[in-house]
């Protein structure tokens, strides 16, 4: 019984790609948390991933921002600096990201007419 339990176990874990790392299974599981987003939007580590979730850690951010000048009962400090530091690290990743893909990219060459070409 415990060798079939441990089949059924195996097959429900993700597999060792993106989740092998474990700063990744700690950001999802703290945005999880923080952001009202489905588990595949936040497991999307494209460029457009990314954006999506800075928009939604922003848009958060602002709102535990109006809560604590308010002074209204539902701000929470932890929250507050936990959203700060997401948008930090996700701005970074963003940046990584935005730079490997200029990196990737070939320069593109301007024309430059060739003076046989005119004849």
């Amino acid at each position: 019984m415990v060798a079939s339990m441990r089949k059924q176990s195996s097959s429900i874990l993700p597999a060792q790609n993106q989740y092998s790392d474990p700063r990744t299974l700690v950001r999802r599981a703290e945005l999880q948390r923080l952001l009202p987003m489905w588990p595949h939007e936040l497991a999307d580590l494209s460029l457009n991933g990314r954006r999506r979730i800075l928009q939604f850690l922003a848009r958060a951010l602002r709102e535990e921002r109006r809560r604590c000048r308010a002074g209204h009962w539902t701000y929470d400090l932890a929250r507050h600096a936990a959203l700060a530091r997401h948008m930090t690290w996700e701005r970074g990743e963003l940046e990584k990201l935005q730079r490997a893909r200029s990196l990737a990219q070939p320069l593109k060459r301007p024309h430059v007419a060739d003076p046989s070409e005119n004849r």
